[in-house]
């Protein structure tokens, strides 16, 4: 981190357990989450809502995805001739203390 910008904006994890990480190391270069920096991770498991992590992150809709998941199979199983099917999900942004908002 050479340069000290007043607030980068975002430091985006595929996982969420590498993203929690981002806090401590930042807090050992004498900058803090989410003042200097902010961190989201791209999959939302249960543990980033805790303390002290409250970690911001992209929620996939994995229980919605595997619901879809097995009833395609389920219907392509009774009727193998089934053309595929495709399904869009919408992920959800769930805000934490991890992100800071942006002035304007």
């Amino acid at each position: 981190m050479g340069r000290n910008p007043a607030h980068l904006l975002l430091q985006c994890c595929k996982f969420s357990l590498r993203a929690a990480a981002g806090p401590s190391a930042v807090a050992e270069a004498g900058l803090f989450v989410p003042g200097a920096l902010s961190v989201a991770g791209y999959d939302n498991t249960t543990f980033a809502a805790f303390d002290p992590i409250s970690l911001t992150s992209v929620d996939q809709a994995g229980q919605e995805m595997g619901r879809n998941a097995v009833r395609l199979l389920l219907e392509r199983i009774e009727d193998r001739g089934r053309p595929s099917s495709r399904v869009t999900l919408s992920p959800a942004l769930v805000r934490c203390r991890s992100t800071a908002r942006l002035a304007r």
